[in-house]
């Protein structure tokens, strides 16, 4: 069962890839240069009472803007739900992105697992495979240019109890948003207006 539906997925990631008219135009040899975790100060599975708006980040870099195909959901409970995310045409190549990706993979932690790994068929590229409980977390995930003009995807684990709470009491949760090229920076505030564009999470 399992073979069939990995097989179902990555005809679909397939069919994707083919019908993105931004495949065309991009140069055939983006590399992924380096992956961070960050994670955040709370890891027990207690978060009726945390403050904390993220429960953890991570953030890919490469040599170009990358292609992103995000597959339909392979799972979905009241417990547990995965995302696929599939970056065509993106490659590893430096021993020190690989062991980056290695201690990623290794990582463990009460609300979210992320899995990365390089595929070469259907399609060359790289694989991610992001598992997170659905009561205590809400993933978004967005594209940016750094300062030193690296471009960058971020994926950003939400403590969905408090910002439930937030809302609950009539407050706005805003993402303060990077207004270069129309490019999403990630950067979180709550109740705080600034210059940048804005846009409201919740």
């Amino acid at each position: 069962m399992g073979k069939y539906r990995n097989k179902v997925v990555w005809i679909i990631g397939y069919i994707l890839f083919c019908i993105n008219p931004l495949s065309a135009l991009k140069d055939q040899s983006n590399q992924l240069h380096k992956v961070f975790h960050h994670r955040g100060a709370v890891q027990d599975k207690d978060l009726e009472y945390s403050s904390q708006i993220e429960l953890g980040k991570v953030i890919l870099y490469f040599s170009q803007e990358p292609i992103i195909n995000r597959l339909p959901h392979s799972l979905h409970t009241a417990e547990r739900k995965e995302q696929t995310f599939f970056l065509p045409m993106t490659e590893v190549k430096s021993a020190e992105c690989k062991q980056m990706i290695k201690k990623l993979n290794a990582a463990q932690g009460a609300f979210y697992t992320v899995h990365l790994e390089m595929v070469q068929t259907p399609i060359k590229g790289i694989k991610l495979l992001i598992s997170y409980d659905p009561q205590d977390v809400i993933l978004k995930y967005d594209t940016f240019e750094s300062i030193s003009l690296q471009n960058g995807l971020v994926f950003t684990f939400y403590n969905k109890k408090f910002l439930e709470q937030v809302k609950r009491k009539g407050r706005s949760v805003l993402r303060i948003t990077c207004n270069k090229k129309g490019i999403n920076s990630g950067l979180i505030e709550v109740g705080f207006l600034s210059h940048e564009k804005e846009a409201k999470l919740f």
